[in-house]
């Protein structure tokens, strides 16, 4: 038994069936609809034609009529779908037993599907369809989380590659049955979203989307969720290249400002990454967007917005601490030494002594991404910082704000 969708999710169903297809448009999809229609093969709808049908395909895509007896069978014949699955809008779908398409298996909800499916000799799952979409697409599309989980449990599917060396613009992703190849196959391909750049990692983020709304941390934590794979490109002393707009997922963003206690805690929470060279040392950093989540968390009033922005204003003074803390080092190891090659005649003060060990530090900032590094030390640390740009009535919260973006200009000053 399915339940029937209105008219506009059955319409957005269908035009993503259509914008998917070989029609690739409700235009062409209209016309072969028309041709369908008439017995005569060497019919050709006319412009007239066309034009009405055109906007009756615009009225069921935008909801505003239904689809009728007469067109049901037409659409499920050229799409190559049941009625079920139409109306629907692709939440029941009943696979053929002779034949099942990547999209048919994606939507399926049961376990003893899956086990034949991935079991057949031919490894389907790891080829794109005839659209040129893979079952991981498919799945994220129609929100099967669970297909997903167990095609990660299994080991065919994996959205992080166990080799942190491998992190560039993804996090290395792959897929592989068997003995199979997973550097040669479609799947590990478009696993690894190497293209376009700007929306690499897409699959990825589309699949943390999915953990937060099934609260699952441990599926997060596996997915590297707070993490944008350019972190492990940062070092100290180095050339920062965070490329962090590359990565912004408005709707995680979202997501997380409405969840619960547990995904916000998760969220606003410190870690650790490991930078690779020059040699291997731990990087503190926050979610990179996290300051976006604390503003839309501030305007909608959320209980838990005091405790994040608390957070993200003992990160920034933690930082801040550690360049100031690196720079009374070096001059209290190099006061004697400064004394000689500046004093010209004086003794430097406190405050001369300390522009001297500022001069003394190498310091890069990009994209709320920061890097300093001392010469004589040999020490230096890089994070990213947080900025809110929005005002709070709450003094609590107020106050945090300030200490934030107070915090934010200090440190973004030692760069100027």
């Amino acid at each position: 038994m399915f339940q029937v969708k209105s008219n506009a999710e059955i319409g957005d169903y269908l035009d993503r069936l259509v914008t998917n297809s070989a029609y690739g448009s409700m235009r062409q999809f209209g016309r072969a609809c028309l041709k369908l229609m008439n017995p005569n093969p060497e019919y050709e709808p006319g412009v007239e034609e066309l034009k009405n049908r055109s906007t009756k395909m615009w009225e069921i895509k935008t909801g505003r009529k239904g689809i009728t007896m007469d067109d049901l069978p037409i659409f499920t014949h050229l799409l190559g779908v049941t009625c079920e699955e139409l109306l629907s809008a692709g939440e029941y779908i009943v696979p053929s037993a002779d034949h099942m398409t990547l999209r048919q298996f994606a939507a399926s909800r049961e376990k003893s599907v899956w086990d034949t499916f991935v079991k057949r000799e031919d490894k389907v799952l790891l080829n794109c369809d005839e659209f040129g979409k893979t079952v991981v697409e498919y799945a994220l599309e129609s929100k099967n989380y669970e297909l997903l989980k167990y095609l990660m449990e299994q080991g065919i599917i994996w959205f992080v590659g166990p080799d942190s060396k491998e992190y560039v613009t993804t996090f290395y992703g792959g897929a592989c049955i068997g003995q199979s190849d997973p550097t040669r196959n479609s799947l590990t391909y478009e696993m690894r979203d190497p293209l376009p750049e700007k929306n690499s990692d897409r699959l990825r983020r589309q699949m943390i989307r999915l953990a937060i709304e099934h609260k699952d941390l441990k599926m997060l934590e596996e997915l590297k969720a707070r993490e944008i794979p350019t972190m492990y490109l940062l070092t100290t002393p180095g050339v920062i290249v965070p490329r962090r707009d590359q990565f912004q997922d408005d709707e995680m963003i979202r997501l997380i400002a409405d969840s619960d206690d547990s995904i916000i805690n998760y969220f606003s929470e410190e870690f650790a990454v490991q930078q690779r060279y020059p040699s291997p040392r731990m990087n503190t950093y926050m979610f990179p967007y996290i300051g976006r989540v604390a503003e839309l968390m501030i305007q909608q009033e959320h209980p838990l917005a005091g405790t994040v922005v608390e957070r993200c204003a003992e990160h920034n003074r933690k930082f801040l601490q550690q360049i100031k803390d690196t720079i009374n080092k070096d001059i209290t190891n190099n006061a004697a030494w400064y004394q000689d090659v500046y004093k010209k005649g004086r003794r430097l003060c406190n405050q001369e002594l300390y522009q001297r060990g500022v001069e003394e530090m190498k310091f890069m900032a990009k994209e709320e991404f920061f890097n300093f590094w001392n010469v004589n030390l040999k020490e230096g640390g890089v994070t990213n910082l947080v900025s809110i740009n929005c005002k709070s009535e709450d003094l609590r919260i107020s106050s945090q704000i300030f200490l934030i973006n107070d915090a934010y200009d200090e440190i973004m000053s030692f760069d100027k």
